[in-house]
């Protein structure tokens, strides 16, 4: 199986939450959803800082979905300056078959 990557970042309250649920439930079982918010505050309940723990794990989750999923998609804020190395080497780990998406909103 070839896995395809889909990144969807952006600000907070922009719908990415939404869109990933949705975009999970049409590409069907098996595709893994890997939501930032969960990782970062329920399963670990740390502060979205530079090098907090979340970092890591959600790294690690995505890695575990290559070449057991069809789609992984990984979503949040996302900050570039504390996830931009981790996302890029996520692209990277999935040999550039990924699609990254950043909602731009103003309120």
């Amino acid at each position: 199986m070839e896995s395809k990557l889909i990144i969807i970042r952006g600000n907070s309250r922009s719908g990415k939450t939404t869109i990933a649920k949705s975009l999970q439930n049409q590409l069907g079982h098996g595709t893994l959803l890997v939501p930032q918010d969960v990782v970062r505050r329920e399963m670990l309940k740390v502060h979205d800082r530079e090098g907090n723990l979340s970092i890591d794990l959600i790294r690690q989750i995505a890695e575990y979905g290559k070449d057991k999923c069809e789609f992984v998609i990984v979503e949040g804020i996302l900050y570039k300056s504390r996830y931009g190395e981790m996302l890029n080497n996520l692209i990277q780990f999935y040999n550039h078959k990924s699609y990254a998406y950043y909602y731009d909103l103003s309120f």
